[in-house]
């Protein structure tokens, strides 16, 4: 009687509430779906996961309750239907307190991705998240537009983490949106951004976002297009405060009409607290120059120096012991060194 007694009896309601989140936090996203089967208070139960503080969908064709603790929201758009797409916009219009979204497209087919920009629109139009700190949009290229970039910078004014994959419809006019509302944008992350253009007058995105968010500490840029040397003097003037910075240029543009010596290399001396620094296919700078900037980077812990696919002229001018020993004095602090 007592062993028909126990089975019959929903474990759930022997333990806490908080045991119970405990115990279900173990399982995987795929494990939590056979356990909506066993009965409807299991059922009960799981649907409202978003109170144990994180949530990853899809985690079933059922939706999620509304919660007031739900934190931390992960999308695998791989896995999200046609059918279930609304799942997405549910959750994030019932979590006022959502810090942080991470949307994952790798392996997503067209129209998943294309998704992406009218539920964004949303969650900037119907302030869904008004607390919303960190936004991540992983995997790939996204359709998102600078109207889209702006329309959220409008909507989620707390943003601090930003970081996607945008296509050539994202141009300069972004980062100046940025600029003026995310004041405490402390992260940015634009990979293939074949709209941006540093190499002209239009860079003047990138340096009003530096001037105008002062909590900016790390920036990593993958652009299209190539950067002028003068585009490293005034980005040392205006760039104080970032301790991690990396450049990247795509698409095979050296960046320069000749390869030779990145002048303006040492402009980034204004740039001292820097601790990480990755320079990559933008130039090689000679060690002339980068003893220069060394003498500045008295905190640097990581660096990166890739040059390219294209062999320089000379190519005992990107590494010789003069480069190594200009790091070697000046960069005490240093733990990992990489040049390619």
């Amino acid at each position: 009687f007592a062993l028909q007694s126990m089975l019959s009896s929903n474990p759930l309601e022997q333990l806490t509430p908080e045991l119970n989140c405990q115990i279900f936090s173990y399982l995987s996203a795929k494990e939590c779906g056979p356990c909506f089967e066993v009965s409807r208070n299991w059922h009960q139960f799981l649907t409202q996961k978003a109170q144990w503080g994180s949530l990853t969908l899809p985690i079933s064709s059922h939706r999620v309750c509304s919660s007031e603790h739900l934190t931390k929201l992960t999308v695998h758009f791989s896995r999200i239907s046609s059918s279930n797409q609304d799942q997405v916009e549910f959750a994030l219009s019932r979590a006022p307190n959502l810090e942080s979204v991470v949307l994952l497209i790798k392996n997503a087919s067209r129209s998943q991705i294309r998704s992406i920009q009218p539920i964004l629109m949303r969650l900037s139009k119907e302030r869904w998240c008004p607390s919303l700190r960190q936004l991540i949009i992983r995997g790939g290229p996204c359709n998102l537009t600078d109207d889209g970039v702006l329309n959220l910078t409008q909507g989620c004014s707390k943003l601090s983490h930003f970081e996607f994959h945008p296509t050539s419809l994202v141009t300069n006019h972004s980062l100046v949106a940025m600029a003026t509302n995310w004041p405490e944008l402390r992260s940015l992350t634009m990979l293939n951004c074949l709209g941006l253009n540093l190499g002209d007058g239009s860079a003047v995105g990138i340096f009003k976002l530096l001037e105008q968010c002062r909590e900016l500490r790390r920036l990593r840029l993958a652009i299209g297009h190539g950067i002028k040397p003068t585009f490293f003097t005034r980005l040392g003037k205006c760039a104080a405060q970032l301790t991690h910075l990396r450049m990247e240029l795509i698409e095979g543009d050296q960046g320069f009409d000749s390869w030779g010596e990145l002048d303006g290399l040492d402009g980034l001396s204004g740039c001292s607290n820097l601790s990480s620094l990755a320079l990559v296919d933008c130039g090689y700078p000679g060690p002339n120059a980068f003893a220069s900037l060394a003498a500045h980077l008295t905190g640097l812990r990581h660096l990166l120096l890739k040059y390219g696919q294209t062999e320089p002229p000379s190519a005992s001018a990107c590494i010789n012991d003069q480069l190594l020993l200009a790091v070697a004095e000046h960069c005490p602090l240093l733990e990992t060194l990489r040049l390619a």
